[in-house]
Order: structure tokens, then C-alpha cells, then sequence
């Protein structure tokens, strides 16, 4: 039987110590700094804040209750109503949000349908200076008051603009209608540099 060393020793006082007396490490702030080739480099997870991300890059907006039309051709959403928008990103003009500095983005839309289509479908894009990047189809959704969801992680230049699309192929309108949030939204947020 081998001997406890010292490293033995003093791990397991540690251990003993960190469960007995129900401690925990604290972290700092997580800031853009930690983040490396897409991951934390070097930071705990007890108590995280996230700072650069809140504080500059978190652009959105949503959708009034309305009407999705009939049709096959591209309809960008009507973002009537801008819900957030932090970094100054979105314009309401154009229904668009335009990002400032080149990095790597968590791209998010979302439509909550009110009404169903039994001989149709849905689809939703997100569109990045007018070519489809991220895209969602569902077909004969029937029953409504479901979300459709597109989302992924894009690289993104300064300048790029990004917008939310929808498609509806059913034999009747399709209706957003208010349940608990907004019914489309479209989300920004740098993750890397």
C-alpha cells in the first residue's frame, strides 16, 4: 500500500474544509477580455457578471400585435415597437439592426403564431445584408399560440445588417396576437471579438 504524500494530504484537507464548511470561491467580473477563440480563457462561474456584453452589445426589438399575410414572397417583420436596445444598434425606420464592430454574434429571432395554418406552412429567416443565414420551416403547423425559433452563432463585420423574415403559406392569414411577450423578436449580441 502506497503512502499519503503531501499533495495527498493537503487535497483532501481542502476538500474536507470546502465541504464541511460550506465555502465558495467567488468569482470577479467575466469582460470581454476572458473570452478567447469563443470560450471563457480564465474565469470562475460562482457569481459570474457579465459586463461587456450588457453594457454595449445587447440590441433587440419586437413586434406589435398584427396580421402576417398570405403570401410567398419575403416579408421582413414589422418591428413597430423597439424593446430593448442598449447598444444603439437598431434602427426602427428600416427594421434592422446594424452592428458596429466586427466579432462573433449570438444571432436570435422568434414569432409566436396566433393562429394556425392546416394547409400551409411557416418559415422564418434571419437575414444578413439581404441573404438568408439561419433559417426555420415547419409544415401544416396546425394549431396556433406556438413559437418558431431561429438562432445560431454568426460571424459579423462592422457594418453588416441583420433583419428577421417571415414566409406564410397557409390558405388563411396567420395573426400575432399578444399571450405573455412579444410575438417576434430579433436579438444581437456579441459574444467575441
Amino acid at each position: 500500500m502506497r503512502r499519503p504524500g503531501y499533495a495527498d494530504i493537503a487535497s483532501t484537507l481542502a476538500l474536507f474544509l470546502a465541504v464541511s464548511t460550506g465555502g465558495a470561491y467567488a468569482a470577479g467580473l467575466i469582460t470581454g477580455k476572458d473570452i478567447k477563440n469563443d470560450s471563457v480563457r480564465s474565469a470562475d462561474v460562482a457569481g459570474l457578471k457579465v459586463k461587456d456584453t450588457a453594457k454595449n452589445f445587447l440590441p433587440g426589438a419586437r413586434m406589435e400585435a398584427g396580421t402576417v399575410p398570405l403570401n410567398g414572397s419575403n416579408n421582413a417583420v414589422d418591428m413597430s415597437v423597439q424593446g430593448y436596445d442598449v447598444g444603439g444598434l437598431y434602427t426602427p425606420g428600416d427594421d434592422r439592426i446594424v452592428v458596429k464592430q466586427a466579432g462573433r454574434y449570438a444571432v436570435k429571432g422568434s414569432i409566436c403564431w396566433g393562429s394556425g395554418t392546416d394547409d400551409g406552412g411557416s418559415d422564418i429567416a434571419i437575414v444578413v445584408n439581404g441573404e438568408v443565414k439561419l433559417f426555420s420551416g415547419q409544415d401544416n403547423p396546425g394549431a396556433g399560440y406556438r413559437n418558431q425559433d431561429v438562432g445560431e452563432v454568426l460571424k459579423l463585420a462592422k457594418g453588416d445588417s441583420v433583419e428577421l423574415f417571415y414566409w406564410n403559406y397557409g390558405a388563411n392569414t396567420n395573426t400575432c396576437s399578444w399571450i405573455a411577450g412579444p410575438q417576434a423578436y430579433l436579438e444581437v449580441q456579441m459574444i467575441s471579438r
